[in-house]
């Protein structure tokens, strides 16, 4: 398999680095939100994001996704069609699972990490990159060049990724003794437990207000779709930053809990207003379908 092709498969479902990449990411996040069987017209799409992107931006990001094997189209009449290819389903619906129900409980730990050293020739550094980018994934750390960590369970999938792209110069170490490999202080930096503390600040001062204008009646439904869009792909980028560390190597006062909190707040309390929103723009696309959109809330997971 080809490294271009390795980039292919990893941009799937991470569109970035591209233009209209931000209109690509709200459709994804909004097909997250109901059933991964359903199928939408591209009027539908159109008229979500009516307010905040061009007929032509829509058209063009439907296009890059059914390119990225993500969506796959068809024919109905006159209109063409979008739906979750199989291929990225199930792929799809794990996300979805982690990321609703990502914090909902402590993160028990057994004191054994995870490392991952690897060696990749310099004239291959597009391997190095997709390599990097799968162990960032994964929920790795580096620790420093050629030597990723990580609190979890991830040895077999580790091994796997490392096959999957031919790497053989690599060493999966499960271990209870990390400082035999480098220093406790080192460990540490490696999480970077500042800066995902930071993540968190940032998300409760942002969407703090939203629940209060949630909570006092004051949000707009028309803005529901595009609040709750928004507020997952943040929630996204947050639980990312996190990689659930567990609990016995954070501080008491670590902010998860209350961001979960507030995240289920806005998300569940945003569901009627949204699935009416997105019912009416569907029956608007597709007249006399007969389908029924019901959005997803945390409860699903």
């Amino acid at each position: 398999m080809s490294v271009q092709t390795l980039e292919m498969e990893d941009a799937q479902l991470n569109p970035r680095g591209s233009a209209g990449n931000g209109t690509q990411r709200s459709i994804v996040t909004l097909i997250g939100q109901f059933s991964i069987e359903n199928r939408y017209p591209a009027a539908f799409f159109i008229d979500v994001f009516s307010s905040v992107a061009t007929e032509r931006a829509v058209r063009n990001a439907l296009a890059r996704l059914v390119a990225r094997g993500f969506l796959v189209s068809s024919r109905v009449g006159r209109s063409t069609w979008f739906g979750v290819s199989t291929a990225a389903k199930l792929r799809h619906e794990r996300r979805l699972s982690h990321l609703l129900t990502f914090g909902s409980a402590p993160v028990e730990w057994d004191g054994t990490w995870t490392i991952v050293l690897f060696s990749v020739p310099e004239d291959e550094r597009p391997l190095r990159n997709v390599l990097r980018r799968q162990l960032s994934t994964m929920g790795f750390s580096l620790l420093y060049d050629g030597a990723w960590v990580s609190p979890s369970d991830q040895a077999q999938e580790a091994r796997e990724g490392l096959a999957s792209l031919g790497v053989s110069a690599a060493t999966v170490i499960r271990t209870d003794d990390a400082t035999g490999v480098t220093s406790s202080g080192e460990l540490a930096l490696a999480l970077r437990l500042d800066e995902r503390r930071t993540s968190y600040e940032r998300f409760l001062e942002d969407y703090q207000p939203v629940a209060l204008q949630l909570a006092e009646g004051a949000l707009a439904e028309a803005e529901a779709v595009t609040l709750r869009t928004e507020l997952l792909e943040a929630w996204r980028l947050l639980a990312d930053r996190d990689r659930l560390v567990p609990d016995l190597l954070l501080p008491a006062d670590w902010p998860r809990a209350a961001a979960r909190e507030l995240f289920c707040r806005i998300y569940d309390g945003l569901a009627i207003a949204a699935q009416a929103q997105v019912q009416a723009a569907f029956e608007r696309a597709a007249p006399g379908s007969g389908v029924t959109l019901e959005a997803f809330t945390t409860n699903n997971f």
